[in-house]
């Protein structure tokens, strides 16, 4: 059943893609002998004539190429937008390892000075204590 929705979904839009071919042939048909004389920004004499075809040419041939330009604006907006987004991941991972690279200094430095009072209490002839703080006990 659902292929076959499909199916009739693709036929109509079909229909209506050849439906509007053909309203759009014969607007342009009907039109082929009428002229116009228009004034655009100076890029044109306007007491001259022109075909009413070529100026709607004209018109979608300049709307499908200004509507090219802002998809491809569009696309550019979003290539940046992941650039900035690339930047500030490469960014914060680049912290990220300072900081791991800054912990793994100073952890080493603790075990090299633990070490270092282990080296010199052994050295000393004392056992190092578990709590520095308790009273030692006298033998009696």
């Amino acid at each position: 059943m659902n292929l076959a929705l499909k199916r009739v979904k693709v036929y109509a839009q079909v229909a209506l893609v050849g439906l509007l071919v053909c309203v759009i042939a014969w607007v342009l048909f009907k039109n082929r002998k009428n002229e116009v004389a228009f004034w655009f920004f100076g890029f044109t004499d306007p007491t001259k004539k022109y075909n009413i075809v070529w100026v709607l040419a004209w018109t979608a041939s300049s709307t499908l190429a200004i509507a090219r330009i802002f998809w491809f604006a569009r696309g550019l907006w979003r290539n940046f937008r992941e650039l900035r987004r690339a930047d500030q991941v490469a960014a914060a991972t680049q912290a990220q390892k300072e900081r791991s690279n800054e912990l793994e200094d100073k952890q080493r430095e603790l075990d090299e000075k633990l070490k270092s009072l282990e080296a010199k209490t052994d050295t000393d002839g004392e056992e190092p204590s578990q709590d520095s703080t308790a009273p030692k006990e006298n033998d009696e």
